[in-house]
């Protein structure tokens, strides 16, 4: 911005020394010069109509909510060596074994046929195992609430019409309205992982119930047999519990949050400036080339459209969705300078073909239902026209 004020504030001084010089030159050069055209006469009027192709800056998006991801926390991951805890198994522990015996599932659910490693197993009327498992959990995780995304360079239109201001032998000062149109687009977002499923290795404890009283229990190392006879107890436990974190093993399973953006932005520029044109001078009907330099404020005037998909994606699969449509206008002052060739044709006719940078002094900012975007619309443009003397 310092550079694009300072370059405005040297073009605009430069253009105001010409027009002081300009005098004295006219009363000191020879009179041998070759007239202007009358496209150089002060107080004549002229039009300038032509395409152009602009840059497309860049939009911020911050986002204002995602919906939440739908997910069911998960439980423990079975292992197959404890068995389940509701019906008769041949279970391992790493204190110990809780195996079937001829009967058991078949006239009880108890057994004779297990055996424990240490006396500390026993607490109070219950005799407890531990074995491994591994145990899952879920974690959730912020997807970014921000993204940006970049608008396709376009092709336009531009019309001006000008008036000239003063007129010396060597150039040719001119006030100008101009009115230019052109339509951005562009697409972006992000995958963002929401919801993951994660595991590690956890500890099964299984609560057997004693039918007897705790001093008649065969004391530990002990190893039932299956032909027995045995201390009997039962072979599913009264209670199961499991501990252990997420986190240290590798993902079971996850979810992503899916963003997609679309925008179209629609770019009025009005801009009032001052061009210098060194004159064209015709030898015969020789057609000459001269120069042109400008500079001046323009207002930019923007509407924009936006759409704003989300999905909840799991394994390829979406889950669930979402969409959110709307759009906003603004406007916001900035200033321009050019620079390029002008090609005389005749008396009244001339083709030009400049190159010119816009800077927007801030950001265009729109709000759309499910985001707020700013939109840099500052850019260069390469400008072609046809101008007519009136």
């Amino acid at each position: 911005m310092k550079f694009t004020a300072a370059f405005t504030a040297a073009l605009t001084g430069a253009i105001l020394l010409v027009a002081l010089v300009c005098p004295r030159m006219n009363a000191e050069e020879p009179a041998a010069v070759a007239a202007p055209v009358p496209r150089g006469e002060a107080g004549k009027w002229f039009v300038e109509v032509g395409p152009f192709w602009r840059t497309g800056g860049d939009v911020d998006f911050r986002v204002k909510s995602l919906p939440s991801i739908p997910f069911t926390r998960p439980s423990a991951v079975p292992t197959g060596k404890v068995g389940p805890a509701d019906r008769v198994a041949n279970r391992e522990y790493n204190d110990g074994y809780m195996r079937m015996d001829y009967g058991t599932g078949v006239w009880d659910y108890d057994t004779w046929y297990w055996g424990y490693r240490n006396p500390g197993q026993v607490v109070g009327n219950q005799l407890l195992f531990h074995g491994s498992t591994l145990v899952a959990g879920g974690q959730t995780l912020p997807p970014r609430d921000a993204f940006s995304l970049d608008l396709d360079d376009e092709f336009g239109w531009e019309a001006r019409v000008g008036r000239n201001v003063f007129d010396c032998k060597c150039v040719t000062g001119s006030v100008l309205l101009g009115v230019g149109f052109t339509s951005f687009g562009g697409n972006g977002g992000f995958d963002d992982l929401g919801y993951v499923w994660s595991s590690q290795g956890g500890v099964i404890t299984d609560y057997y119930n004693l039918f007897t009283d705790p001093s008649l229990l065969p004391p530990a190392p002990y190893s039932g047999t299956k032909d027995g006879p045995g201390y009997v107890i039962p072979n599913m436990p009264a209670r199961r519990e499991i501990s252990g974190g997420a986190g240290s093993g590798p993902p079971l399973s996850q979810i992503f949050h899916s963003v997609r953006q679309d925008i179209d932005v629609d770019l009025w520029v009005v801009s009032l400036g001052l061009d210098v044109r060194g004159k064209a001078r015709a030898s015969g009907e020789k057609r000459c080339f001269s120069y042109i330099v400008g500079a001046g404020l323009t207002g930019n005037f923007v509407s924009a459209d936006s759409d704003f998909r989300w999905a909840a994606v799991q394994n390829g699969v979406a889950i669930d969705s979402a969409s959110f449509s709307g759009d906003d206008c603004t406007a916001e002052f900035g200033v321009y300078g050019e620079a390029g060739v002008v090609l005389q044709l005749g008396e009244r006719v001339s083709v030009s073909l400049r190159g010119r940078y816009d800077h927007v002094f801030d950001d265009a900012e729109v709000s759309f239902p499910n985001t707020n975007a700013e939109i840099d619309l500052s850019g260069v443009s390469a400008i072609a026209g046809i101008g007519i003397s009136l």
